[in-house]
């Protein structure tokens, strides 16, 4: 009896991530959980604190790739007998990097990079480009934007293709060498909202 209820658990799990790898599906299903989300939000493999979803509220124009955002910290749960909680607040315009992790009370302004890693202890002004653990503020976004602008002029750039040949990732590999390139996503958005 205990095999089979194992299996099923971990087949709820698959489809749990499953459902929260899809970005506009998870825009949803945290919607519904309480996480106020701005429009044109994307969420990939984002894991926000399930036991106070609604503690958790997340701008417009804003792309999170799996991080990690709690709303609770336990650390004064054995010695204290409370856990401490703290509402989280990310802007309008804000790109939150792979393994990211935003702790509670934390307030991320508009116009944020934040890079990939990222341990968020305290709050993040509007305009910025934060990194590390302890983090820091390395430059503003308004200048990573112009830099990278710039940089798409030069820079090799590519189509968005999921049936790339291996002449098509030969090329790709060659044109990298060296420098980064740039990724038309345009119709990856088409698709994602359709």
């Amino acid at each position: 009896m205990g095999y089979l209820k194992l299996f099923f658990k971990s087949i709820k799990r698959v489809m749990h991530e499953e459902a929260y790898s899809n970005p506009v599906k998870a825009v949803e299903l945290y919607r519904k959980k309480g996480v106020k989300i701005g429009e044109n939000t994307e969420l990939y493999n984002v894991k926000i604190d399930n036991i106070r979803p609604f503690l958790v509220e997340i701008g417009s124009n804003t792309l999170i790739t799996g991080a990690r955002i709690l709303t609770h910290d336990a650390s004064t749960k054995k010695s204290l007998g409370y856990t401490k909680l703290g509402k989280v607040k990310i802007g309008d315009n804000v790109f939150v990097g792979i393994n990211s992790v935003i702790l509670p009370n934390v307030t991320i302004g508009d116009n944020v990079i934040i890079g990939a890693g990222t341990v968020v202890s305290k709050n993040v002004p509007d305009n910025s480009v934060v990194v590390g653990n302890p983090m820091k503020i390395v430059g503003t976004y308004d200048d990573n934007v112009g830099r990278n602008a710039e940089k798409i002029g030069t820079c090799p750039k590519f189509e968005l293709n999921y049936n790339m040949t291996d002449a098509d990732k030969k090329e790709m590999q060659e044109k990298l060498e060296g420098t980064v390139g740039y990724l038309a996503v345009k119709e990856e958005l088409e698709r994602i909202n359709k």
